[in-house]
């Protein structure tokens, strides 16, 4: 044996190692050097022995190794180590052992008692393991993998869930790895077991293959299975294909394909079936009809100005999607989250609308189509209305030295129907506003609005037209509106207080909407937000015209730690009786209702919004809705309740109150719950409710679900909804679930 000096052993064992990655990797030239440290070197000449010992760290075409001692035989161009040894590569992945043999510059080798470590903290452990391949091979003999964290207390407990094999291979190459004779255990119990298994590493986000299959039952359609395929087709577009088998129903087959590209993205989902045909009034009848439905949407970049696209919800019968709304992995997942809106779903409109999109500056352009499904037994489809097309046109100009400000508002539209009103209307907005603050502080808005509008209607039966010919007519509007807002404020110790009266006076000629079909301005509801609006409907086919003052005022309190309270009441006279407005929108009198909003927000732990409208003859509630949130993040309590004195008419509701409530305590660290329910308390009985218990932590997810729902439509009826899902991570959701 002969000793030379530690600097002279780094150069012969570094010099050793580049020749053996040259050696592996022909094409590699020069070869990469090897940096070491040790607190001891020798070299045994006779032998070809390099040996480094105490604290060795070998650093290596972006791999480190450190261990104990490492040997260097230049006979056999193998590197040992021994004693506390850890390997880590370039992925940052850091494989353990008790002893390595490697070779190929630090690729191959064998270990024994190995581990591995990859940078998500998942791990693998097995007696003994073999790399080959340049390291892009690893056979584990007697393995386990898990990516559950170990125990901080007792590390040597199993994990929550681990697999443990005869044999494991991850293959580097197409980050997949290879079970065979393989168990699951749960806590160290065995719960299933298989011969052969294969899943994508954790570097994988997307691999074809067969998914997780869903379980569970309904009383329409039995037990089913359903057992999706997923085609990851290229990186930008896949297809997930899932049949599903039920007992007592015919099997339906689901679909969605989804695709992006660098100007665009495209999902469609579908399904279809063979099942019982319905009459008109969605009743059964003898033998059976191809049903099914389809989603979509997709998004498409023109240029940097234009772009267009669609969105499709289409059923083959009114009761499609309600019906089979179990099978779907989407309202799987939605229930899940947010079980009272699977719990309540039943669609009642159904929209398809392909559109065009300019935006250009301050100016956008839009062309869109519309039509119509709706899913309630009392609306014939003939009545539904197709739109095609509506052109919509809106400009904000720049503000000017003073302020002033121009905006245009134009539109057209084509609305027809198989059965009912056909309407043709071309409208135009330009308003014109002047602000100004004086030099005590109150603020003046000046608005000076034109609006013109022309429709072509037929099949409008009126009083002037009984018979439901064509007619023409139109609209002429000039505005004006003149504002005045002072802001008080006031500072009280630590809370500042707002006070600000707001009064508004609007002015034109009377309206007249006679012999113009209401298309848009249906859902009017009158309330804080339109309260100073020149046009408080919704919509183009009503205005409201004539003199009217509008006044209400604010007050607002702003504590130092973030609380805050508003309160805001308002009420309009207008001049002249309006008969455009129905009994219930609170503005059939002169004198309209009151109409307010309070929030109160003393700190993160309460929220309370309630907005109201109250008769102004004896403030009786005409409208309510109440909205609060209270507690911690780990006790939340919610609820919504609404009220309405009146609805529409002709729907044959007169009277709405209905309460929603959420308690969603947060029991420890994994485990949160969901206790909620839906009261329709006008006919004092529940809609909905339910209960959700979820546990998630770093490597699995378990929630529990049970819904009650009270609705009934034709052939779905009330049930209950039941759903299990055990979501591992890397290897899916295995879920099960029913209804009853």
């Amino acid at each position: 044996m002969r000793w030379v000096s530690s600097a002279g052993l780094s150069l012969l064992l570094a010099s050793a190692l580049g020749h053996a990655v040259q050696a592996a990797d022909q094409k590699q030239a020069p070869p990469a050097p090897a940096v070491i440290s040790a607190d001891r070197l020798s070299y045994d000449e006779e032998l070809g022995l390099v040996v480094a010992s105490g604290h060795v760290e070998i650093s290596q075409n972006d791999r480190i190794l450190l261990a104990d001692t490492v040997t260097y035989n230049q006979r056999t161009d193998t590197v040992t180590a021994s004693g506390h040894v850890s390997l880590l590569d370039p992925t940052g992945n850091v494989a353990f052992a008790n002893y390595f043999e490697l070779t190929g510059g630090l690729k191959d080798g064998v270990a024994q008692n190995f581990r591995l470590l990859m940078q998500d903290n998942s791990r693998f452990a097995a007696t003994g393991a073999r790399r080959t391949g340049g390291g892009t091979l690893t056979e584990m003999a007697k393995g386990v993998f898990s990516p559950c964290d170990l125990c901080k207390d007792n590390p040597e407990n199993p994990p929550l869930w681990q697999i443990k094999a005869n044999k494991i291979i991850h293959d580097n190459i197409e980050h997949e790895i290879y079970y065979e004779d393989a168990d699951l255990e749960m806590y160290g119990i065995p719960v299933a077991y298989t011969p052969y298994l294969s899943t994508p590493d954790p570097t994988v986000k997307r691999r074809s293959g067969f998914l997780i299959p869903t379980y569970g039952s309904s009383p329409q359609i039995g037990y089913l299975a359903k057992i999706p395929y997923f085609w990851a087709i290229e990186p930008d577009k896949d297809l997930t294909i899932a049949p599903v088998f039920a007992t007592d129903a015919n099997p339906v087959f689901d679909a969605e394909y989804r695709q992006r590209w660098g100007n665009g993205k495209l999902s469609l989902e579908g399904s279809i079936t063979d099942a019982s045909a319905l009459n008109e009034s969605g009743n059964s009848k003898p033998g059976n009809q191809i049903k099914g439905h389809v989603r979509g949407q997709g998004v498409f970049n023109i240029d940097e100005n234009w772009r267009t696209g669609f969105n499709v919800e289409r059923e083959t019968d009114d009761t499609y999607l309600s019906l089979y709304k179990v099978f779907g992995q989407s309202n799987f997942n939605a229930l899940a989250s947010n079980p009272a809106a699977l719990a309540a779903y039943n669609p009642t409109l159904l929209i398809t609308n392909p559109y065009l999109e300019g935006f250009f500056g301050r100016s956008y352009n839009s062309l869109n189509a519309y039509a119509f499904q709706d899913t309630r037994a009392s609306v014939s489809i003939k009545s539904l209305p197709i739109v095609a097309p509506t052109y919509q046109y809106n400009y904000v100009s720049e503000a000017g030295s003073h302020g002033q400000r121009w905006t245009v508002n134009a539109s057209a539209l084509d609305l027809f129907r198989e059965s009912g009103v056909d309407q043709r209307r071309l409208a135009q907005q330009t308003k014109w506003e002047l602000p100004y603050t004086s030099p005590i502080g109150d603020n003046y808005l000046l608005t000076l609005s034109l609006e013109t509008d022309g429709y072509a209607t037929e099949h409008y039966i009126t009083p002037v037209n009984p018979t439901g010919g064509a007619e023409s007519s139109g609209r002429v509007l000039p505005q004006g509106k003149f504002e005045w807002r002072y802001p008080w404020v006031r500072q009280d110790g630590e809370i500042q207080e707002v006070l600000e009266p707001r009064v508004a006076f609007i002015a034109g000629p009377q309206s007249h909407n006679s012999g113009i079909s209401n298309e848009d301005s249906l859902d009017f509801e009158f309330n804080d937000l339109n309260l100073y609006s020149l046009n408080p409907f919704p919509g183009t086919d009503r205005t409201m015209g004539g003199e009217r003052v509008v006044y209400g005022a604010s007050a607002s309190a702003y504590g130092s730690h973030g609380g805050s309270t508003s309160l805001f009441l308002g009420q309009l006279y207008n001049f002249h009786h309006n008969n455009e407005f129905d009994s219930f929108t609170g503005l059939q009198e002169n004198l309209s209702d009151y109409v307010g909003r309070l929030e109160v927000k003393p700190s993160s732990y309460l929220n309370l919004v309630y907005r109201f409208r109250m008769a102004q003859a004896n403030f009786a509630p005409n409208s309510t809705e109440v909205s609060a949130t209270a507690g911690p993040s780990n006790l939340q309590v919610s609820a919504n309740y609404v009220q309405l004195k009146e609805n529409l008419p002709g729907t044959g509701v007169t009277d709405i109150k209905q309460l929603y409530t959420a308690i969603t305590p947060r029991i420890n660290q994994y485990w949160t719950s969901t206790v909620y329910a839906t009261r329709d308390v006008a006919a004092d009985q529940f809609l909905n409710y339910g209960v959700v218990a979820t546990y998630a932590d770093e490597c699995f997810t378990f929630r529990a679900t049970a819904a009650r729902n009270y609705t009934y439509d034709r052939t779905v009826k009330p049930g209950t909804v039941f759903l299990f899902q055990f979501i591992f991570k890397y290897l899916g959701a295995v879920q099960a679930g029913g209804s009853q």
